[in-house]
């Protein structure tokens, strides 16, 4: 009785592993694009808060249609073809909580991006952020 209780436990983890994604991205032959952009996050009425030099280094799987910051995968993409790249994401921290449109343009290289931003602390309230730059391929 025991040796079947086992058996039952076995092949119900087995039935599971079955069940898992076998999608593993190939990063050593995907496109490596790095976007050095400016970000200007603004008040509610307009006024500048701050502007910073940024970048973020995108993989680029065009044979699975996914996209990848640094090795983190972008789960809302909304559009990818070989001229843009459309998506949405969310940042979260311990001040705030940022969600963010982005749009690669693959043809002029272009980086553009518009969030919101939720902080924590009620003081700072919501703000807004544009970001505009440049991508280019670096493999």
């Amino acid at each position: 009785m025991k040796f079947f209780g086992y058996f039952l436990i076995f092949v119900a983890l087995g039935c599971m592993v079955v069940k898992a994604d076998g999608f593993v991205p190939d990063f050593n032959n995907m496109q490596v694009l790095r976007c050095d952009y400016e970000e200007t996050i603004y008040e509610d009425d307009g006024s500048v808060v701050s502007t910073s030099q940024q970048y973020k280094i995108f993989r680029i799987d065009d044979a699975n249609s996914k996209i990848y910051v640094q090795k983190e995968p972008v789960y809302r993409v909304l559009k990818f073809d070989n001229n843009v790249i459309e998506y949405n994401s969310q940042y979260m921290s311990d001040y705030y909580i940022s969600a963010e449109h982005s749009v690669i343009d693959r043809l002029s290289g272009t980086f553009t991006s518009n969030a919101r931003i939720t902080y924590d602390n009620s003081i700072y309230g919501t703000r807004t952020s544009k970001s505009t730059g440049t991508c280019q391929i670096i493999n």
